[in-house]
């Protein structure tokens, strides 16, 4: 079985590499792919990655995911 969401934390901009977003395996079921920090804000992303903006962001998302 996957996980029901996987998060990439990013410090700092050399460290947000969307090539690692890429490289995750696909799963059946499908996890939801979301990045955190500082690091990814100025990272164009995938379609199907969410940046988490916020703590609050990132409690409501992962719960929706998890809980689904």
């Amino acid at each position: 079985t996957a996980p029901a969401a996987v998060v990439l934390w990013s410090q700092l901009p050399p460290t947000a590499d969307v090539d690692v977003v890429a490289a995750l395996p696909r799963t059946r079921p499908r996890f939801r792919t979301f990045v955190a920090g500082p690091g990814w804000a100025d990272v164009k992303l995938p379609p199907r990655v969410v940046r988490l903006g916020s703590l609050s962001d990132a409690e409501r998302d992962l719960a929706a995911a998890v809980l689904a």
